[in-house]
């Protein structure tokens, strides 16, 4: 793990998410980039465009003094990891996982809230899309979590994960902690039926038996 990019409006849970992957970058060696994105005025159509050009060079420049100014608040902690940032302009879920694709990132820490306060609507816009649109592994925390080492993973899934992809990502979490991984197989119990229980049982049975011959300096435990 090389980068962790951090999406950040200024928000306490943006913060908090900012602890977190200051915490993993120490731990990893890797590098912290802070990622503001802002919406610029259009200049194409307006009559004041020397105006609005001024705005909109003043609103950059008031940002980039933010992000300098939390850059060096979290150097300030003595933390070890690298800090760099970014400001990109345009539509906030486009120009993170843009930003994630230029960066080459490997993990991206983002707040659940941003400074809208707007709970559901992020988690569904913002975050959610971030998930659903990239291959990056996402590490969303909410804006109760209270950053500790990590003891225990829980990792859920309904079917059998034979990719070492999908595993890796928090394999490099729980060696960073020395981590208990508990891989959970679940079942819908209103729509599944009896065959998928006897199905879903079979895999964590293969889960128990294969997770600790493939992967043997990590800890499991499985659960249904």
């Amino acid at each position: 793990m090389q980068k962790i990019l951090v999406p950040t409006d200024f928000s306490h849970n943006a913060t908090k998410a900012i602890d977190y992957a200051v915490a993993i970058a120490e731990k990893a060696n890797a590098e912290i980039i802070l990622l503001n994105v802002t919406t610029l005025l259009d200049t194409t159509l307006s009559s004041r465009k020397a105006l609005i050009k001024e705005y909109n060079n003043t609103q950059v420049e008031g940002i980039g003094e933010q992000l300098k100014e939390l850059q060096q608040s979290i150097m300030a902690t003595n933390t070890t990891a690298k800090i760099t940032t970014k400001l990109y302009e345009g539509k906030v879920q486009d120009s993170i996982l843009q930003c994630a694709a230029d960066e080459n990132a490997d993990l991206i820490v983002m707040g659940t809230q941003g400074a809208s306060g707007l709970k559901k609507t992020l988690i569904g816009s913002t975050t959610d899309g971030i998930i659903g649109n990239t291959t990056i592994p996402v590490l969303a925390i909410p804006k109760e979590a209270k950053c500790k080492e990590l003891e225990n993973i829980l990792f859920a899934t309904r079917q059998l994960e034979a990719d070492d992809k999908i595993f890796t990502p928090v394999l490099k979490l729980a060696q960073l902690d020395a981590a208990l991984i508990h891989v959970a197989v679940f079942t819908d119990t209103d729509n599944d039926d009896a065959g998928d229980y006897m199905q879903h049982g079979r895999l964590l049975n293969t889960y128990r038996q294969t997770l600790p011959v493939r992967y043997k300096d990590i800890k499991f435990k499985q659960h249904n």
